[in-house]
């Protein structure tokens, strides 16, 4: 059905996450209708807020970096409104489950702050709400309609069931004309291609584009609707225009997909890269609803709405955008880099100031430019890393992991925590580098006895509450004449190998467990030699470690505290 553009014209219009994908498609299709738009947008570095989407119209609206969960900017840019578009989001289903606070603060408190803003200062306003499909969980008709059970599966589909929710209850109980839009799987042109999180469609295509492998799951065999984002900007309009106040509605498309085809229709349509299909993840099949077909009658009744645009001419159009477009989306190594370390440390050091967050920043970016040392460091005892196995065990970032898959070793990290390996991944990546990093506990490695060549612990054993355990699993995995590489020295009496001796953590440290340690170590796997190469100037570390080249029969005569234990296993 046909858009009245008169009903647009000089409407006032605020789209919330205005600047992804759906947002900007939107603002452009209602600023050439002549409405006076508003874009808040928060810019977050793993989303895809991208202001080169907005840049045809940026003269053209009033654009504010902005977070839907700043209540008081929410309530200003509310005032007068006629037609709010609420698309912010935090977009991963699988972040949801590693980081439940955020999520909710987003995707819920946040939606919260614009019904409450509009209820006070725009209650006659038209608010629509971007939800998803998987609100409704495991699935047990198809094709779906709007009163199929909602049982979501994860956080993220929890927290837009609840704002549906918040939706309905601000309908009847203030009057506020509320409506709720189910999308599949979105996918065009402007589409964020800098990770794999969510928009699939738009980073395999930048895979293929870069001639690499993509991968799919299990068989792939589960079919979806992929909607083309100018379907979407269309029922969007017309549910501003025509939609019914209270209502829940579906979008999807009339071709039914399975995950291989569509992966199948990128690669044709690039006429670059390959597939692979390996295992599913658990913590992502958990997630998986199976099959899933929306039933649209209800959209097309009330509003004349079915999409148009069929997968592979979607996907064409896709490729001939990002092959003019692709470097304002894919994100260069550095960027990508710091994008991942930023957000792990906003994440994990929060209660730090905004300074000593930017020199945490800036030392772990120095970290991975210059690299750690320790590969070139093995590569002098052991020579070629070519093809050697590598175990980074706790390998936070997967700094040192890098260095080695540089020179061509076979490297697996192995780490503790969920948000490190997923962004150690994300790094890797984004160097293209093949790296298998693993979630596990450290003191039970799910590897058979010696399985590794090296075997490196970086900064780890002051993080382990049972070192022993730890140094045991090391040894296992490592083969007869590895190496295994640990760091030095300890805090509050345990044995914590530290690689950047905090010079100010020496107060507490007991000598006599580090005796005890070495001995141990040295007398039931092997020679444990002690490398350094700078004088320090502290007398309390100079003296710990005098005492410990001492132990092992080694000169003192250099002493540092960027020292590291070198273990050569029997």
């Amino acid at each position: 059905m046909a858009i009245n553009k008169d009903f647009f014209r000089g409407k006032n219009v605020l789209i919330t996450g205005g600047a992804g994908f759906i947002g900007s498609s939107l603002c452009i299709e209602l600023v050439k209708m002549g409405s006076k738009v508003t874009v808040i947008d928060a810019l977050l570095p793993l989303y895809g807020g991208n202001l080169f989407n907005l840049e045809e119209v940026m003269d053209k609206i009033k654009f504010i970096e902005g977070d839907i969960r700043d209540k008081e900017l929410v309530n200003n840019l509310v005032k007068g409104q006629d037609l709010i578009f609420d698309l912010a989001a935090q977009v991963s289903y699988i972040d949801s489950r590693d980081l439940p606070f955020l999520d909710f603060d987003i995707n819920g408190l946040g939606h919260m702050n614009v019904l409450e803003a509009a209820r006070l200062y725009a209650s006659n306003a038209t608010y629509i709400f971007s939800s998803s499909r998987l609100v409704y969980g495991k699935l047990l008709t198809n094709p779906v309609n709007e009163e199929h059970p909602t049982k979501p599966l994860s956080l993220y589909a929890i927290h837009k069931l609840l704002v549906e929710r918040y939706c309905e209850y601000y309908f009847k109980t203030f009057g506020l004309k509320t409506m709720v839009v189910r999308l599949p799987n979105p996918y065009g042109v402007r589409q964020q291609m800098k990770h794999n999180k969510y928009s699939l469609v738009g980073w395999f295509l930048r895979q293929a584009m870069e001639g690499g492998t993509i991968t799919i799951f299990g068989d792939g065999k589960q079919a979806r609707d992929y909607l083309y984002i100018d379907d979407i900007v269309e029922g969007f309009l017309l549910l501003a225009e025509k939609g019914r106040g209270g209502e829940v509605y579906n979008m999807g498309s009339k071709e039914k997909m399975t995950f291989v085809e569509m992966v199948d229709a990128v690669l044709k349509e690039v006429k670059s890269g390959k597939k692979e299909h390996i295992p599913w993840p658990e913590h992502y099949e958990k997630n998986e609803t199976g099959d899933y077909f929306a039933d649209t009658t209800k959209i097309k009744k009330h509003l004349g709405w079915e999409a148009k645009t069929d997968l592979r001419t979607g996907i064409r159009k896709m490729v001939d955008y990002y092959k003019e477009n692709r470097g304002l989306y894919s994100l260069s190594d550095d960027s990508s880099n710091e994008l991942a370390i930023r957000d792990y440390t906003n994440k994990k050091y929060y209660y730090l100031s905004e300074v000593d967050k930017e020199r945490l920043i800036k030392r772990s970016l120095k970290k991975l430019k210059v690299g750690s040392g320790t590969a070139d460091y093995v590569k002098e005892i052991i020579g070629s890393l070519k093809d050697k196995k590598i175990l980074d065990a706790g390998s936070g970032l997967g700094i040192v992991s890098l260095g080695f898959a540089k020179k061509e070793a076979n490297v697996t990290g192995i780490e503790e925590d969920k948000i490190l390996v997923s962004l150690a991944q994300y790094i890797a990546q984004a160097n293209k580098l093949k790296i298998n990093f693993i979630y596990s506990g450290l003191t039970s490695m799910p590897f058979p006895a010696n399985t590794f060549d090296v075997v490196i612990s970086i900064d780890v054993l002051n993080r382990i509450s049972n070192c022993q355990a730890y140094l045991g699993e090391i040894t296992r995995v490592l083969k007869s004449g590895g190496i295994a590489i640990a760091s030095f020295p300890t805090v509050a009496g345990k044995i914590l190998y530290n690689r950047e001796i905090n010079v100010g953590e020496t107060k507490s440290y007991s000598i006599h467990s580090l005796n005890k340690e070495l001995k141990n170590m040295s007398s039931k796997h092997g020679r444990l030699i002690l490398n350094q190469n700078v004088l320090s100037k502290n007398s309390g570390i100079k003296r710990v470690m005098k005492k410990a080249l001492s132990i092992i029969g080694l000169p003192h005569t250099a002493l540092l505290p960027q020292a590291v234990l070198t273990l050569i296993k029997k």
